[in-house]
């Protein structure tokens, strides 16, 4: 039916937090991996990212 060179689904390597476009610097990383409700929309580091729905799921056996 589809195209055998297309695979369904992806895994690509990632990096742990939300590093903005405009940040030179990717140790901002492990600040910007958790973001409040109430700030998601106005803070600089998240908000193109919410506005654009880009939301990423991680599936994990445990979560601390």
């Amino acid at each position: 039916m589809g195209d055998d060179a297309v695979p369904d689904r992806e895994a690509l390597l990632g990096s742990f937090g939300l590093i903005p476009h405009w940040v030179t610097n990717t140790k901002i990383a492990r600040h910007t991996y958790n973001a409040r409700t109430e700030t998601v929309a106005d803070k600089p580091s998240f908000r193109v990212s919410w506005r654009k729905a880009q939301h990423c799921i991680i599936p994990v056996e445990t979560f601390f």
